[in-house]
């Protein structure tokens, strides 16, 4: 496997073939939905309360997934339009928001979406506004609000597992034929640059101002089983041949549970960032 190729191939998901964009969690929907990571009250209630939303605000969201963000944000009675490409998650967020009649789901990608100028209070993307080309994410976003209205962006980054456990599988990723793939070496500082950046990135679209944000850092322990699974939702192992990848993660399980046990401590950055568009 050609290394840079295989590099070039998988940054070219979120930029690339619209078609292939829709299609690209297909594999793993449902297990996206069973092993990511929900976000915390206090990231809701951040984006709740600097945004502004109550009962009567009508909020889009980008990219809904399996309703991770959507569910949470609907508890407050705020009205949802929800937008996802993929046909399984969309077949999931229904099923997942089917007691809340303040949300509608559509099977469509943002770039596919009809503007509707100035109709809502909140544009909302959790963990998704990447997949959307930037100068089409922020003018999109920016049509669709109304005058002072709110971009409003939630990450969950990477989960990690300790140093040492990386050092651990290091020679089972180097036994393998992966290309660029290699154990999670990103530190939570690294998340926080990134975060950081993220951030950057909304004000220099021009279209939005006032940007702030809140970030937390998240412990959660995982089954070695449930990490795997995590992991097969992760872009870079979705790319894999799943011959290959299989292999990799009976090899990986191995080594975890002989000098780890049967679970792992992670630790990630969840983030919310909130900016108001430019009138």
């Amino acid at each position: 496997m050609d290394k840079e190729a295989n590099k070039q191939e998988n940054s070219d998901i979120y930029t690339g073939d619209l078609e292939r964009k829709k299609r690209w969690y297909a594999p793993s929907a449902d297990i996206y939905e069973a092993v990511r990571p929900q976000y915390s009250r206090d990231i809701i209630a951040y984006a709740v309360e600097h945004a502004r939303l109550t009962a009567a605000s009508h909020l889009l969201e980008i990219g809904c997934g399996p309703g991770t963000a959507t569910t949470a944000l609907a508890s407050h009675g705020i009205c949802i339009t929800c937008l996802e490409p993929n046909q399984i998650f969309f077949r999931i967020a229904r099923h997942n928001c089917r007691t809340f009649p303040n949300v509608i789901v559509h099977n469509l990608a943002l770039e596919q979406w009809p503007i509707r100028p100035k109709s809502f209070d909140a544009v909302m993307a959790a963990s998704a506004f990447h997949w959307v080309t930037a100068d089409v994410a922020y003018s999109k976003a920016a049509a669709a609000l109304v005058d002072g209205g709110y971009l409003v962006l939630l990450w969950n980054m990477t989960l990690l597992p300790a140093n040492e456990v990386n050092k651990m599988l290091l020679p089972v990723y180097e036994g393998h034929d992966l290309g660029f793939i290699h154990p999670e070496v990103e530190s939570l500082e690294t998340q926080d640059l990134n975060i950081t950046k993220f951030g950057e990135n909304i004000i220099d679209s021009g279209l939005f101002k006032d940007l702030t944000c809140y970030s937390e850092t998240v412990r959660i322990t995982y089954s070695v089983d449930d990490y795997l699974l995590l992991l097969s939702t992760y872009s870079k192992y979705l790319s894999l041949p799943p011959e290959i990848r299989n292999k990799l993660f009976h090899d990986m399980k191995k080594v975890i549970v002989e000098q780890f046990g049967e679970n792992l401590d992670l630790t990630y950055k969840s983030a919310c960032h909130i900016a108001r568009k430019v009138s």
